[in-house]
């Protein structure tokens, strides 16, 4: 990356940035709230409440703890568009209702993946509609630090192998789904929206911009927004993003309205949350129990650190054979196969590793839905039969993560306490889950280097 910033200014620093963000978010009475559309959006952050349905009741929870921000996950980036659409619809009117019956003021972020899946812009689209918002501009923040993932020239960047490689060369923008051609984050915006947006209605706030005029020249430019305008913020570090934040409050205070479609990290610079070191096995309090780690992402990376993690020999391992779910029988005979496996081993107190066959159909979108479905219920089912409470439970994938959350273990709220290594959260799940107080450690599939996986075990395992 030193390549690429030779021309660029030097890092400017606040002192206190985040401890000021912090305060002026308390002292405004906003609440933000995060629009997570899979489980990962607390990669960055701790010390925060995460609900997975957004009942009117929930929802007033949520406002009722006087929480300056929390998390409504909806997992909506595993469904099409017309589902999201609807879901999203969903929490819109109850937001509404909520909002409207105890006069609340919102900030609203809509947390997404930094390698630009989802379903953009539709979700903003049909959420700002149902709140009335009136939008002046939306935000597009998706640097993820912790991840190599840097928005530079307005080109999105991810680091693979210790090199820098624009996000339409890798293997997420062939997301069966989401699958995009550009890196230039004014195009991609323009690709993504189509006939409904100019080139002109695109703005950039450029590192130069950041850290030579500081915030009140990204006022300056943010207050040149109206009709819901796109800006296109470039940030390498932290240091960026609290003068992007500070800017947008200065901007915000003159009248200004925002969305943001944003990355974990922006989440952590708005929120004014602290850095916090990663947790340890002493920090979990995790005993001499069996642990139970879930492999389901199919990314190529995720297949790579599950490879590393079989051949270290740390933990047992047991093989979920998709090619025999296709089939009534043979799928009843695989599932309770592995569940009277599973039972034994974490019985015996073992740590053990449950993963997918790594060969399945993805040459479609339909085969890749319907594969996926046919895994996760799979998955859920095995773990709906688990008869002994692990010590921890570590699920690698996203949409993974909060299915089997939701539908295995009847998780309606959690909260986040920290991370294990960078971009790895961990969250405590509520009482009324299967397994209440567990931690549950979601570990996206495109997040870490090869050795990730491994690590995280280790630490969990205490070897």
């Amino acid at each position: 990356m030193s390549d690429m910033l030779v021309n660029k200014p030097p890092i400017k620093r606040i002192p206190n940035a985040r401890k000021l963000i912090r305060e002026n978010l308390i002292a405004s009475h906003n609440c933000l709230i995060v629009i997570d559309d899979d489980p990962t959006g607390t990669q960055t952050i701790q010390d925060v409440n995460v609900f997975m349905d957004w009942s009117e009741e929930s929802l007033g929870k949520a406002f009722d703890s006087g929480a300056p921000v929390f998390f409504i996950s909806t997992n909506s980036r595993s469904l099409s568009e017309t589902e999201a659409k609807t879901i999203i619809s969903e929490v819109g009117q109850n937001l509404s209702e909520v909002i409207s019956s105890r006069n609340k003021r919102i900030l609203l972020a809509f947390r997404s993946d930094s390698t630009l899946r989802g379903h953009f812009p539709s979700e903003e689209n049909c959420l700002v509609s149902a709140l009335e918002l009136g939008l002046d501009g939306i935000i597009i923040a998706p640097a993820f630090f912790e991840a190599g993932r840097y928005t530079i020239d307005d080109i999105q960047w991810a680091e693979q192998d210790g090199e820098l490689t624009p996000v339409h060369e890798t293997e997420f923008a062939r997301d069966p789904f989401f699958s995009y051609k550009n890196s230039n984050l004014k195009a991609w915006v323009m690709e993504k929206i189509v006939d409904s947006i100019r080139s002109e209605d695109i703005y950039s706030i450029s590192l130069k911009l950041l850290r030579e005029g500081g915030p009140e020249a990204v006022a300056s430019e943010l207050m040149k927004a109206s009709g819901k305008q796109y800006f296109i913020c470039n940030a390498t570090c932290y240091e960026d993003y609290e003068i992007l934040v500070m800017g947008i409050i200065k901007a915000e205070s003159r009248g200004k309205k925002f969305a943001y479609h944003c990355a974990a990290s922006f989440i952590k610079a708005r929120g004014g949350f602290k850095d916090k070191q990663f947790l340890t096995r002493k920090d979990l309090a995790i005993g001499n129990g069996p642990g139970l780690i879930v492999v389901g992402s199919y990314v190529e990376k995720t297949s790579r650190q599950l490879t590393q993690l079989l051949n270290s020999g740390l933990t047992d391992s047991l093989e979920l054979r998709v090619g025999l779910l296709r089939g009534k029988e043979s799928a009843e005979r695989e599932i309770n196969s592995i569940i009277r496996e599973l039972n034994s081993k974490l019985g015996a107190g073992q740590i053990v590793t449950l993963y997918t066959s790594r060969t399945v159909d993805l040459t479609s979108q339909q085969n890749f839905r319907e594969s996926g479905n046919m895994i996760e219920y799979s998955l859920c089912e095995i773990l709906k039969q688990i008869q002994i409470r692990p010590e921890y439970l570590l699920v690698k994938g996203g949409f993974t993560s909060i299915e089997i959350a939701k539908s295995a273990i009847n998780v309606k709220q959690a909260y986040a306490i920290g991370q294990i290594i960078s971009g790895v959260p961990v969250w405590c799940l509520g009482a009324e889950s299967s397994w209440p107080d567990i931690h549950f450690i979601i570990f996206p599939g495109n997040v870490g280097d090869d050795n990730a996986l491994l690590t995280a075990v280790r630490i969990l395992a205490g070897k």
